[in-house]
């Protein structure tokens, strides 16, 4: 699996690391014991005590099988909240364009993979447990849409792209859903170029 960025200063990365086992597994859920190396922007942990383009895998915080079992179990006899939660649509209005990022939420069962996007009034739902918290998972992030995709370096700084930050964005969540890297593959979704202009909203729809 390739790291979120191409290229990693000294000063962001923790290489020569060891684990004895109980902290890491890999995606596909095997714990794993060995040399590791971390990367403090991105929050990455990869195996290998350095980057190994073919012999470094990507590892997740680890969660036993008991526990995996035990919240299973739990899922199957708890009683269900009445408040499924609903897909929702992403519409792009002027405010957004100008602040060049929106929210976005995503929620998926705890025993299976499905990701869904929600809006913010049903993650306020499951904040406050309407939805319920022990059969769904969710998280929130900022998702930018406007201003230059690529990085640029000016006077030796880096100024970030949407789609790095957007990687960033789903770094910050995959600790919790993992599937969240695959679901949004699309770095690039809802961006929108500012150069144009935009016409008057003489309904207001977007107020």
């Amino acid at each position: 699996m390739a790291r979120i960025k191409s290229y990693y200063t000294t000063d962001e990365i923790i290489n020569d690391l060891y684990t004895f086992g109980g902290e890491y597994m890999t995606i596909d859920r095997i714990e794993y014991k060995g040399p590791y190396h971390q990367y403090t922007t991105t929050s990455e942990v990869y195996t290998e005590s350095k980057w190994n383009l073919r012999l470094s895998v990507k590892l997740i915080p680890y969660v036993s099988a008991e526990s995996i079992v035990t919240t299973y179990k739990n899922i199957k006899n708890i009683q269900v909240s009445t408040q499924q939660p609903k897909p929702s649509v992403i519409v792009i209005n002027k405010q957004n364009i100008n602040d060049g990022s929106i929210n976005r939420y995503f929620i998926k069962k705890i025993n299976e993979s499905t990701i869904i996007e929600i809006d913010q009034q049903q993650y306020t739902d499951w904040v406050n447990q309407k939805i319920d918290k022990v059969l769904y998972q969710a998280v929130g992030l900022i998702w930018y849409i406007a201003g230059p995709q690529q990085d640029i370096i000016e006077n030796n700084t880096t100024y970030y792209g949407t789609i790095t930050k957007n990687k960033q964005s789903i770094a910050l969540v995959a600790q919790q859903m993992p599937d969240i890297v695959t679901h949004l593959s699309n770095l690039t979704e809802y961006y929108t170029d500012t150069d144009f202009v935009v016409s008057v909203d003489i309904n207001g729809l977007d107020s």
